[in-house]
């Protein structure tokens, strides 16, 4: 058999194999809905439900770890770290519930057992639906862009140009703001960022947020470009460490999980097994620690004594990080009771306040989607006004958004297209390795990954300013250079 024959086979055994696999995941989504019924419709006693819903839960997010390596993927890809992410920051707590490593009641004993079982279903329906999505965008394969043009669509040393302007947009107005914080922490503790007004920084803020995407296409361009890879490095190690010490960690961590998968890709393969050592460390030492951190004020945030007497004292450190990571479930139980009893459904106006954020607030004032209410803002100006008057919050949870805006069937209707679209863009960045669409891929992702615990509304923007106009500018950058290829590469978009 020649080689292109074995190659052949062993693409229909693949696609084959996804095919049998999706076709589980479609039956046991059929159970789970079986489920759904006779919970609605048997009497049974919702207190006796609880732990059972906990483990189908637990269950069902192994088979979509196991799912996900199945197709030929891994947990170290962009759905994979997203999907890890969902689970930890919606599930975490019902699975620690299975696991009897939680001393607490299950989120709190803040709802009665009835909220609690639609909490647990409508996660777990969201989750297979998400998954559903992302199974079938890897049914058809992407075409590269060097497949059809013979070569590739920008050049690395326009891509590191562009790294080089976003770092010298943002590199002040990030000296300032982590100054600030840094100070604000020192004197008031990690609530103190959330009790200031805000005095003219929104623009220090806007400029701000390039440090990261910076760090990231230069990293992408930096095959032979030593001196990128190194700027990229220390500015990815000081924004972590300056988030961690503030006690941050969704900033902290994200844009470095980000960076890894960046460097996996461009840099050097990490290998599986550094893979889980790096969660693990994560998940004992890196999430505890910023928590430890958080709560202390003053020089004590500066002794390796005072921080080790804390850390020390807490509970066992994986499960103080998965239970407060898996209080983002909170919100989802939250929105179940209140909507619609208390609010209506927002019948999708919320994904179109959230599309409005991409354009600047040429509106004067306030900008409209923040002036019409943001879901994190009412519900925690709900449920515990006397923490929004401090400047506190719940956070909130793309779960949680697709019930509010659609109810039950906010599940197939928006986490199914998104799992599929974001399975979709990913493939096409990662089409031929192509260095302007890699770079702008993990640059989304280092804020998608927080879209597990938060709306639309915040991650529009950082899509759009973030991440697409700065590839944008990269391919305008390589086309003005190369017409020839410009036109080339203008056919292929408008193909795709």
């Amino acid at each position: 058999m020649s080689s292109t024959q074995t190659t052949q086979t062993a693409r229909t055994d693949r696609v084959e194999h996804r095919k049998a696999i999706t076709a589980v995941h479609y039956g046991l989504l059929c159970l789970l809905l079986l489920v759904l019924f006779l919970v609605a419709t048997v009497g049974w006693s919702s207190e006796d439900l609880v732990r059972p819903l906990c483990l189908l839960l637990a269950l069902d997010v192994a088979w979509l770890l196991f799912s996900w390596w199945g197709v030929g993927n891994h947990l170290l890809d962009p759905y994979g770290l997203f999907l890890v992410a969902a689970v930890l920051f919606n599930a975490g707590q019902a699975i620690l519930e299975v696991v009897h490593s939680d001393g607490t009641e299950l989120l709190r004993g803040l709802f009665p057992p009835e909220t609690l079982v639609d909490t647990l279903l409508f996660v777990t329906v969201s989750l297979h639906c998400l998954h559903l999505g992302a199974l079938l965008a890897c049914a058809r394969p992407q075409t590269s862009p060097e497949a059809v043009t013979g070569e590739p669509q920008t050049s690395d040393g326009d891509v590191a140009q562009v790294g080089w302007v976003l770092l010298l947009l943002s590199a002040v107005p990030t000296l300032i703001l982590a100054k600030q914080a840094v100070s604000t922490v020192l004197s008031a503790g990690y609530f103190g960022l959330y009790q200031e007004a805000e005095s003219g920084g929104r623009l220090l803020a806007v400029l701000g947020h390039f440090t990261v995407p910076a760090a990231l296409f230069l990293l992408a361009s930096s095959r032979k470009r030593p001196l990128s890879r190194l700027v990229a490095i220390g500015v990815i190690a000081a924004h972590t460490a300056v988030y961690a010490f503030i006690g941050h960690r969704r900033l902290a961590v994200m844009p470095l999980v980000a960076f890894a998968w960046l460097w996996h890709r461009c840099a050097g393969r990490i290998r599986g097994v550094y893979v889980v050592a790096g969660g693990l460390i994560l998940l004992t030492v890196v999430f505890p620690l910023i928590k430890v951190v958080r709560s202390t004020t003053g020089s004590d945030r500066m002794t390796l004594d005072a921080l080790n007497r804390s850390y020390s004292s807490a509970e066992h450190p994986t499960t103080m990080a998965v239970r407060e990571m898996g209080g983002t479930m909170v919100t989802v139980a939250y929105t179940l009771e209140l909507v619609p009893s208390s609010r209506s459904y927002d019948l999708g106006r919320g994904y179109l306040y959230a599309l409005l954020t991409a354009i600047p607030n040429v509106f004067g004032g306030v900008h409209p989607t923040v002036r019409r209410g943001l879901a994190a803002k009412w519900l925690v100006e709900t449920v515990s006004p006397g923490t929004a008057k401090l400047g506190g919050g719940l956070a909130y949870s793309f779960i949680a958004e697709a019930y509010l805006n659609f109810g039950w069937l906010g599940a197939p209707l928006v986490l199914f297209p998104l799992g599929f679209w974001f399975q979709r863009l990913s493939m096409w960045a990662q089409s031929g390795g192509e260095t302007a669409r890699l770079a702008m891929l993990a640059s989304f992702l280092s804020f998608f990954l927080v879209f597990a615990r938060s709306e639309s509304a915040s991650l529009v923007r950082f899509f759009v300013w973030y991440s697409y106009l700065p590839y944008l500018a990269a391919v305008r950058l390589t086309r003005s250079r190369r017409p020839g290829v410009a036109q080339r590469a203008t056919d292929v978009t408008s193909s795709e």
